[in-house]
């Protein structure tokens, strides 16, 4: 795992890692939506949203400021 930045910023490595979870998050809500969604879009949507959770809360913990 690689650390953060002392001055509680996310590395470059982090932030693209938060913008990909961002991005699932918002394309999966999408596909929830659809009249023709997949049978398993809900609980996608539930494992996208958590590992976004534990993301942002593993960095909080380090001190990152998100």
């Amino acid at each position: 795992r690689r650390s953060t930045m002392e001055n509680g910023k996310l590395n470059p490595f982090q932030e693209s890692e938060l913008k990909y979870l961002r991005q699932q998050v918002d394309r999966l809500q999408e596909e929830e939506n659809r009249r023709d969604a997949h049978p398993n879009a809900k609980r996608d949507l539930w494992v996208a949203r958590d590992e976004l959770n534990n993301f942002v809360q593993e960095m909080r913990k380090a001190g990152v400021n998100i």
